[in-house]
């Protein structure tokens, strides 16, 4: 706890999906090689975008059509 770190750059992969960004449970977001220091034990989170899927942005948030 309290200390820094950087976030791997090395970015996952996934068949059909875009690697996004990191989140936590919470909603906090880091890039790939972000500095971040957590007081806690916390998940990071991979958040995807789909690429099997039409998708149009609408009020900041992606919206798949399925």
């Amino acid at each position: 706890a309290g200390k820094s770190f950087n976030i791997s750059s090395t970015k996952p992969t996934k068949s059909g999906s875009t690697f996004y960004r990191w989140s936590t449970a919470s909603g906090e977001v880091f890039a790939s090689g972000s500095k971040v220091t957590f007081q806690s034990d916390t998940v990071l989170y991979a958040m995807w975008s789909s690429t099997d899927y039409p998708k149009r942005n609408y009020y900041d948030r992606l919206v798949y059509k399925v």
